[in-house]
Parts: structure tokens; C-alpha cells; sequence
């Protein structure tokens, strides 16, 4: 249900080799290669070795062994850091290193017990869990015991008028004010911005947010292209929406920001492969477009204003013409932060004042590198 906007996909979750410093007995920082100089900023690649900096000016050097965000308690966690655990038959949850709650009752079951999803607010917090094929809500004030409150619905978010649920029977949009629960809307995927806290999804055709107050349309799907089934990304002030013919970027006022049209390709396998992602300011937006069955990888800008997106950077995939896909892009500044599933990576300028810097060649060259292991690259 939750989505993460952050660089890091498919984020270390499997970084055995990566907490040891050592891949397949190799002394991790030994014989590195040298990298490209001009880097506007310091680039973090993780492997199974652990984690590499490739430095502005071309210096690659060793920063240790990878170190989980989470606490080794922690049974899962999601892309803000949130984490839950069970010790000794009690429910941890907590952010980062920081364990926040612990359950006054215990849940008997061990790894069977399950939590779909959970929302911290600034006084309490709220989870969802499995008993059998039951999903369960509750929620708890921080040092406080929890109160099982509804049935087979998820929270979503904390704003200042309650909790925000989602019952997947009937497709609900719930606010728990105290002992009330009102009906809000009928919602299909809905997302919680994590900048702005406001809920955003989709009904008949139509986009929506609600935004602490009101539940209020943002726009007309059909009018403005998207047609076909979408994906919807809140981006901070903006939030985009596409299928597999055009892109739109709205803003919380309902106004239409940028459009494009997606290059269109025989191949069903073919399409956005990228959370799209704004810029600091929300003056433009990047995403990639794959083509020719997999074979070859695009990274689109879509400036404020404008209505056709330009190509920045193509890549031919390593091992094209698979059955997966999937990238990821970071800004900083100017500056774009690309990487793919292929494991392959570049930082591009997208002012065009400068070519791409290319970083796949010396990425392939640092220990602890396979097709299957441990993988990340990110700003530093």
C-alpha cells in the first residue's frame, strides 16, 4: 500500500554480504578503480562489500561495511523508516534507530504475527494487523496501551482533524475524530504525500486530495489524456499521473503544471519504469520511458509550462530484452542522479551545460558487484 518517493529501490533489505565488509573472501577495499572527476557532488554506491564513495574528483574509496537504518529488532520497514518488531510477544514500533512504542499486550504467534501498515502521528500512532485473515486497526497514544478500533481498514495519516483510513471493502475513505468515523469519499489507491500530509487518490475517473479539511478534485483524469488505467505519484507540491500514452503534473490548486505524451511502443512490457521526480523548486519533473522490448532506457524532463518532455539521456540496457524493469532518479540541484535495474547509473545535467557523466563502467568494476546481490546508488 505504501510507496516511497526516496532514491532507493529495492533499499538493502538483503545486505548480508554488505554487513560483513568481505564478498566471497575479497578485502573490499583493495584495488579500486579510478572514476571520471566532475561529479557535482559525492555519489554512494552499495554492494555486497558495503558502501563506495565516488568522489568530485575521481577518487573511489571504501566507507565501511553497510549499516542497517533500522535496529536489529526490527522485522520490516518502510521507506521513511518506520519499522515494527515483536519482542517477547510484545509489538515494537518505531523510526530510525528510535524505538517509539511498545505494545501493552502481546501477540501470541512470533513471525506469524503480520503488520500491513502503520501511521505515527505527533501524539499517537495507528497500525493495521493480520489475526488469521482478519486485518485489524488500532491505535495507541505514545506510552500509552492500544485500543482496537475498526475492522479490515488500513491508516493512512495523521492530520490535525484525525486519522485518515482506508476500508478496502467498498473502497472507503474513513476520518476517526474520537469516537466518530466519517464517511469521506470513495477512493481507489489512495496515497499519503509525505511533505504536504495530504491524501490523494482517485474515483470515477477523477483525481482528488484530501487535505485536512475538505475532499477536494484536483482534476479530470479523461479530460486532461489519462484515460487508461493510472499510476498516481504525490511529488511534495505537485502530484503526477499517468498510463501508457500521456503524463500530467497538477499542483494542490487543481492547476495543470505539465503534460506530455509518452512515446508509444508495440511492446506491452514497455513504459514508465521511474517514480517520477521534482525538482526542489517543482520547476520540472524527470522520468524514464523504456522501448524496443527492454532494450533501451530514456530519461525524460518535463519543464513547468510545457507539454512535450525532452529526452536527457539513453541507455542501451546490459542484457537487454528481459522480463523486469525498474529505475530510480535523484536530484540535487541541476543535477539528475539515474541508476537502473541493470545496474547501471549516470548523472546528467539537466540544463544541458554539460554532457552526462556515465559511472556504469566504474559501478561494474567495484567489489562485491553481481547481478543478484546488494545494489544502491544515491547522493551522499
Amino acid at each position: 500500500m505504501r510507496r516511497s518517493s526516496a532514491i532507493a529501490a529495492a533499499l538493502l533489505l538483503t545486505a548480508a554480504g554488505a554487513a560483513s565488509g568481505k564478498s566471497s573472501g575479497r578485502n573490499c577495499s583493495r584495488d579500486l578503480p579510478q572514476a571520471q572527476p566532475g561529479l557535482p557532488a559525492t555519489v554512494v554506491v552499495t554492494t555486497d562489500c558495503g558502501l563506495f564513495r565516488l568522489g568530485t574528483d575521481g577518487s573511489v574509496t571504501y566507507a565501511g561495511k553497510w549499516k542497517s537504518p533500522v535496529p536489529p529488532v526490527a522485522r520490516a520497514y518502510w521507506m521513511d523508516f518506520s519499522w515494527y518488531g515483536i519482542a517477547h510477544g510484545h509489538l515494537l514500533i518505531g523510526r530510525g534507530m528510535k524505538q517509539l512504542w511498545r505494545s501493552h499486550d502481546t501477540y501470541p504467534g512470533g513471525r506469524r504475527v503480520d503488520v500491513e501498515d502503520l501511521a505515527l502521528g505527533p501524539h499517537g500512532l495507528a497500525f493495521s494487523l493480520y489475526r488469521g485473515r482478519q486485518s485489524l486497526l488500532f491505535t495507541a497514544r505514545y506510552g500509552g496501551r492500544e485500543h482496537r478500533v475498526a475492522n479490515g481498514e488500513l491508516p493512512l495519516a495523521f492530520t490535525h482533524a484525525g486519522l485518515v483510513t482506508w476500508r478496502e471493502h467498498g473502497k472507503s475513505l474513513l476520518l476517526h475524530t474520537g469516537q466518530t468515523v466519517r464517511f469521506l469519499a470513495h477512493a481507489i489507491e489512495p496515497q499519503v504525500d509525505r511533505e504536504s500530509r495530504m491524501v490523494v487518490f482517485r474515483s470515477k475517473g477523477e483525481l482528488f486530495v484530501f487535505d485536512g479539511a475538505r475532499v477536494r478534485e484536483l482534476a479530470s483524469l479523461r479530460k486532461l489524456g489519462v484515460i487508461g488505467v493510472p499510476v498516481v505519484e504525490p511529488l511534495g507540491r505537485l502530484v503526477a499521473a499517468h498510463d501508457r500514452r500521456r503524463l500530467i503534473v497538477v499542483d494542490y490548486d487543481g492547476r495543470l503544471v505539465a503534460s506530455t505524451l509518452l512515446p508509444r511502443s508495440r511492446h506491452r512490457v514497455d513504459g514508465v519504469t521511474s517514480p517520477v521526480a521534482a525538482d526542489a523548486d517543482g520547476t520540472a519533473v524527470a522520468f524514464t520511458v523504456t522501448s524496443g522490448n527492454l532494450l533501451r532506457e530514456t530519461v525524460y524532463l518535463l519543464a513547468r509550462g510545457t507539454r512535450r518532455a525532452q529526452p536527457l539521456l539513453s541507455e542501451k540496457f546490459v542484457g537487454g530484452g528481459g522480463c523486469g524493469a525498474g529505475a530510480w532518479l535523484s536530484w540535487r540541484g541541476r543535477s539528475l542522479l539515474y541508476a537502473n535495474a541493470a545496474q547501471q547509473a549516470a548523472v546528467i545535467d539537466s540544463s544541458h551545460q554539460a554532457p552526462a557523466l556515465e559511472l556504469s563502467d566504474v559501478i561494474a568494476r567495484l567489489p562485491g558487484l553481481n547481478g543478484e546481490g546488494t545494489f544502491n546508488v544515491d547522493w551522499a
